[in-house]
């Protein structure tokens, strides 16, 4: 049971840290601003800031 909630909790962290480039690939970015969102969400993602940049490249217009 220990192993099912690991499981789930590591399965929640991966989607979140994904969560900007899983919307940079919905809203149809060009691949320059979707390379960078990958990056920017894989590499900076521990500082918070690096995470929310991110996310705002994705969701802007």
């Amino acid at each position: 049971m220990l192993t099912l909630k690991w499981m789930f909790a590591i399965a929640i962290f991966i989607l979140i840290i994904s969560a900007p480039t899983l919307i940079a690939i919905k809203t149809g970015k060009d691949k320059t601003i979707s390379c960078t969102v990958r990056v920017a969400s894989l590499t900076l993602w521990w500082t918070g800031i690096g995470w929310l940049y991110a996310l705002f490249l994705a969701a802007k217009k």
